[in-house]
């Protein structure tokens, strides 16, 4: 599996209120925005969430049956669109592998300590996209050392951190330089507010020129009826938008300094200041310094740090006063 930026993710989390008739229409509604993947988020309760946890009843609403997610997970094989799937507990990963088609398993922030989950998605050989909200950089340094015992498939570390919606001031994407050094994909996942428009779309296009392929955002069919995880979650339509947008923006990010591309060519032959000839000179002229002036030419020529190269050999062809000293005028 090869991830190009940006590569888009859809995510539905917990937008399906626990209805598997609206879970089925938000994959199908992923599939038409132009994202590459949707992400399918499946737990069991009981091993995720103590019954003291605040939200024990909450999550309860939620989820969704293994019987149901079978029937979902055969839709998107149904579909043009990858599906990612985000486990958090073993069963959930053995019925996602048993029903589903995944081309990569995420890996959730709660999870990088918990090493059987970690070794049995490592066993699939996917690719393990790994969030990194709130986790220590020695813990996301230690998960990403376990996972590459389990397996040689990529790591996507996915920066972001889910508290609904995200400050801007809590974004972090500094962290994204620091996980370079891990020698991992990177991605982002973005949980801005849905409602700061501008902010969107320019947090995910700050993280992909940061290094981020892989971007992350969340959708809802109808952010109106401030359902679960509303708060970061764009409307079909504006999602679409959104993909657009990206697409649109990963094309200023490409570094070509080794091979310019033929916009930076033709700006280098009309800017840049190469070697004219100061003087008239005669075929079998010996070039010395002072013969040479450096002025834009509008063509390829041999700029100042070239020129030395040439300096003392004779020329094989006249040349008269401005006139660009190239490589074929010198002898061999």
């Amino acid at each position: 599996m090869t991830f190009t930026q940006p590569y888009i993710i859809a995510e539905i989390a917990s937008s399906h209120e626990g209805d598997p008739a609206l879970a089925h229409k938000l994959i199908q509604l992923a599939a038409n925005t132009g994202a590459d993947a949707v992400k399918l988020q499946i737990f069991h309760r009981d091993s995720l969430i103590s019954k003291v946890h605040p939200k024990y009843a909450s999550f309860g609403e939620i989820e969704i049956a293994p019987e149901q997610w079978r029937v979902l997970l055969e839709t998107c094989k149904q579909l043009p669109i990858d599906t990612i799937v985000e486990v958090y507990d073993l069963q959930s990963l053995a019925l996602a592998e048993q029903y589903g088609n995944a081309i990569a398993y995420k890996i959730p922030g709660s999870d990088l300590d918990s090493q059987a989950l970690l070794r049995a998605a490592g066993a699939t050989a996917k690719p393990l996209l790994l969030g990194t909200g709130g986790s220590t950089w020695p813990e996301i340094q230690a998960a990403v050392a376990n996972i590459r015992r389990y397996t040689a498939a990529p790591i996507i570390l996915m920066q972001g951190i889910q508290t609904y919606p995200t400050a801007i001031a809590d974004c972090e994407l500094a962290m994204l330089e620091r996980c370079k050094s891990l020698n991992c994909l990177l991605g982002y996942a973005d949980h801005v507010d849905a409602e700061q428009t501008e902010m969107t779309r320019v947090i995910p296009a700050m993280a992909m020129a940061a290094g981020a392929i892989v971007i992350e955002k969340h959708l809802t069919d109808d952010r109106a009826r401030k359902g679960r995880d509303h708060y970061s979650a764009l409307n079909p339509d504006e999602f679409a938008n959104f993909v657009t947008f990206l697409r649109a923006t990963s094309k200023a990010i490409p570094d070509r300094a080794e091979q310019l591309s033929e916009a930076g060519n033709q700006y280098r032959n009309m800017m840049k200041k190469q070697a004219v000839a100061a003087k008239a000179l005669a075929v079998g002229d010996v070039v010395a310094a002072d013969c040479i002036l450096f002025k834009r030419i509008g063509i390829p020529g041999l700029t100042e740090s070239q020129i030395p190269a040439f300096v003392g050999k004779r020329l094989q062809t006249p040349v008269v006063v401005d006139q660009p000293l190239l490589a074929e005028n010198f002898e061999a």
